[in-house]
């Protein structure tokens, strides 16, 4: 997947946590983000979840990456978005 350029969907989304307790490491591997997937669209990132919290308390900004097919509004203080332009 990390090599492989080809979008699965129109948009794709990558989301993870900084202080995932089960991942760790602030979710890095070999200097990146294991979680980020290479032709996603945006992510979030939740700087204060841990891996459960990050499931359980995000249904809301779940929703609207699936149905509203957006990324949602950085209105807490845990989350940080952004997008990215797209590269053919």
């Amino acid at each position: 997947m990390n090599t492989d350029n080809v979008r699965e969907a129109s948009l794709v989304f990558s989301a993870w946590s900084e202080v995932d307790d089960l991942i760790l490491y602030g979710d890095q591997v070999w200097g990146r983000p294991t979680s980020l997937i290479p032709s996603s669209s945006g992510k979030v990132v939740y700087t204060s979840y841990t891996h459960m919290q990050t499931k359980e308390n995000t249904a809301a900004d779940q929703y609207t990456m699936v149905v509203k097919k957006t990324l949602p509004s950085p209105r807490r203080s845990e989350i940080a978005v952004s997008s990215f332009v797209a590269t053919s």
